[in-house]
């Protein structure tokens, strides 16, 4: 089959081929690459979008550079020439939605876009909007020879074409399904709404939370504490432990399924030799439920495409690739050659 390549603005899209509505699917991007990818369920790989190099950047609270798809995986949020672009996967466009660029040229105006997060209906995007290179004020090199342009955390509403600036009082983490912000203050859990109210707090707990997932709904945050993965109700506050405290960095990346009813995370197990000779990376395994399922290395991402698939990215020997597993039996039902990173991240030039 001939695959059309329609290029714009440097930004190459791959149009999607049918598959039966019966499968289920999800977008899933690798930092290493600034690439897309849509994994369905039944072990095709559809290769959606790769922006341009550019340096990557972002902080925690803040936002990220590379490609963020939206929650309904209608769309992709991504960075190019330090603005925010949207592309549109059932019409295959791109827009571009801010116009940092043009001020930058225009006054001189030391600026750059990071994606922070969507609204759980993919109706708005979070961003902020820092110093270039660094990113955020107070850390980064003075504006030159022009009226600095709004910095801080704005709001772009897709159905309006609006930009609104907000308050946010703290660490960002999620924006849950009823609207309000889950973020992270003074090692409290809190919600607050999108106009800054009163931060209330989420769970009795304190202290340093992080790898936050939020379920579906918004009842359940899974969030790493004290070496230790628990699970905290957002109606009670109540929490129950997944894992046992463990030692520095053991149990990582907690995520639920899309019905809230399965979690995975990954258990550390042991540090290998780096396969390039110099250092060492962590070897262990996925755990599903309670089982161990799937062994991992390195910096190998995963996410869930339904209740009972599993897609893994993983780096073997400077390549990519991508497994999808059987999360209920632990075995493979795919296995797919992405490339070569550095052949990768040439084509992004």
């Amino acid at each position: 089959m001939k695959i059309q390549i329609y290029l714009l603005l440097l930004i190459i899209l791959i149009p999607l081929s049918a598959v039966a509505q019966n499968e289920s699917c999800v977008l899933l991007n690798d930092y290493r690459v600034k690439k897309v990818w849509r994994v369905y369920s039944n072990g095709k790989v559809e290769l959606v979008l790769h922006v341009p190099k550019e340096p990557p950047s972002g902080a925690l609270g803040y936002g990220t550079t590379y490609p963020v798809p939206s929650p309904n995986q209608g769309y992709i949020a991504f960075t190019r020439k330090i603005d925010l672009w949207l592309l549109q996967l059932h019409t295959k466009e791109p827009f571009r939605l801010t116009q940092v660029e043009i001020t930058n040229k225009k006054q001189y105006t030391s600026a750059q876009v990071f994606i922070t997060g969507w609204s759980s209906d993919s109706s708005k995007i979070l961003y902020y909007l820092g110093h270039s290179f660094t990113g955020f004020p107070g850390h980064s090199e003075p504006t030159i020879n022009g009226t600095p342009v709004k910095y801080g955390f704005h709001i772009y509403d897709l159905g309006a074409k609006l930009t609104t600036p907000v308050p946010i009082k703290g660490q960002f983490l999620a924006w849950l399904p009823n609207g309000d912000f889950l973020l992270k203050s003074k090692d409290q859990l809190v919600r607050t709404k999108v106009t800054g109210e009163k931060l209330k707090p989420i769970t009795y707990l304190t202290g340093d939370f992080g790898q936050i997932h939020v379920s579906k709904e918004g009842q359940w945050i899974l969030a790493k504490l004290k070496n230790q993965i628990i699970k905290i109700s957002t109606m009670t506050g109540d929490a129950t432990p997944i894992t046992p405290v463990g030692a520095w960095a053991e149990y990582q990346w907690p995520k639920f399924s899309p019905s809230a009813k399965h979690i995975a995370y990954l258990h550390r197990t042991e540090s290998k030799i780096h396969p390039s000779g110099s250092g060492f990376i962590a070897a262990g395994f996925l755990v599903v439920d309670g089982r161990l399922i799937y062994p991992y290395t390195g910096n190998d991402e995963y996410n869930w495409i339904d209740d009972g698939t599993i897609a893994i990215i993983s780096e073997k020997k400077g390549s990519l690739e991508l497994t999808i597993l059987d999360s209920t039996k632990g075995q493979k039902k795919s296995q797919h050659k992405l490339g070569i990173i550095a052949a990768l991240e040439m084509k992004n030039q």
